[in-house]
Formats: structure tokens, C-alpha cells, sequence
């Protein structure tokens, strides 16, 4: 009995370290996440877009937290509260666009670091329990909108009866923010 109690656990605390995610624990608050990395020729214009994304929530939402995910060497620090650094091996390379019908147009992306897959993988290292993800280009409208929406978000019970952070979906799916997809 007690070896079959040994060998589950040993099963467990493995099965845990399978499906860890750095620095969990240490999430608070909620926060956006916005994306920016990319090779030479679409860096600078990522980056711009997700700068002008976070002076326009700021302007509207001054307490706001957000996050960065990028491979540029400068980052305005008064605008990001967190800056994510990706590892060149972890931009995984691929089309950014696999719908596409254009092959000349699928030909120019393939290979890029942007593809969707980098996404996801960040998403699990946000510094936030609960994550809003957000495209580089989007912008906010309305004076408060996103913190109110965050704050109610977080202020939420638990989705799917699970932390509305990172959770384990059923052991059988990487770990990823059910509430980044809000």
C-alpha cells in the first residue's frame, strides 16, 4: 500500500513539473500583454505599433500594467511594466498567415519569427494572474474601458471553475491563459 502511495505521488510531482510554468507563483494583478519581436525587416514596425497601443491604453487607463514580449534592444520603460525578452531559440519560425491563399505571399513569410506558436509560449510567461493579450496594433477608445474591464475580469470568479490565470487544462494541454483570449 504504501509503495502504491509512493509511486502516485512520484507520478503527480512529476506530472507537476511537466506542466510548471516559471515564475507562477509570482503572478499578481492583471495586466495586457501586448506582442512586439520580430526579425530586422518587421521588428521596427511591430514595436511601433505596440508603443502606440500602450500610449493610447495609458492615456486612457494611467494605472494600467502592461507587458512586452521583444526582441528590441530599447523598450520605453515608462510605458511597459514588464519587459519579456524571447529567447531566439523559443521565436519559432513558421508563416504568421497559414490561411494564406497567395503563395507569393506565404513565400516572403515563411521563416519569420512570428508565427503564432511564440505567442502562445509567451502568453504563459506573463507576469500577470490574469492576462489580456492584445495584437501590436490594437488601440483603446474609451477613457477607463480596459481597466474596468480587467478589474471586473479579475474581480470574477474562477472560469470554468479553474484560476482565471494559467491553469492545467486536464493534464492534457500545455498551460496557457484561458483569459487571454477574452
Amino acid at each position: 500500500m504504501a509503495e502504491r502511495e509512493a509511486a502516485g505521488d512520484l507520478v503527480n510531482s512529476s506530472r507537476a513539473a511537466l506542466w510548471a510554468v516559471p515564475g507562477q507563483a509570482a503572478k499578481a494583478g492583471a495586466g495586457l500583454l501586448l506582442f512586439a519581436y520580430g526579425d530586422a525587416v518587421t521588428l521596427s514596425h511591430f514595436l511601433d505599433e505596440a508603443t502606440h497601443a500602450a500610449r493610447s491604453f495609458k492615456a486612457h487607463n494611467p494605472e494600467l500594467q502592461i507587458a512586452v514580449v521583444t526582441n528590441n534592444a530599447s523598450v520605453d520603460r515608462a510605458l511597459f511594466s514588464h519587459v519579456l525578452r524571447p529567447r531566439e531559440d523559443l521565436l519559432f519560425r513558421g508563416s504568421p498567415c497559414p490561411y494564406e491563399k497567395d503563395p507569393a505571399k506565404t513565400a516572403k513569410c515563411v521563416g519569420r519569427p512570428r508565427q503564432w506558436a511564440t505567442r502562445l509560449y509567451y502568453m504563459a510567461l506573463s507576469p500577470f494572474a490574469l492576462t489580456w493579450a492584445l495584437d501590436s496594433n490594437a488601440v483603446s477608445c474609451t477613457p477607463g474601458a480596459a481597466g474596468r474591464f480587467l478589474a471586473a475580469a479579475h474581480a470574477s470568479p474562477p472560469l470554468w471553475g479553474r484560476d482565471p490565470g494559467f491553469t492545467q487544462c486536464a493534464q492534457a494541454w500545455p498551460t496557457i491563459s484561458q483569459a487571454s483570449f477574452v
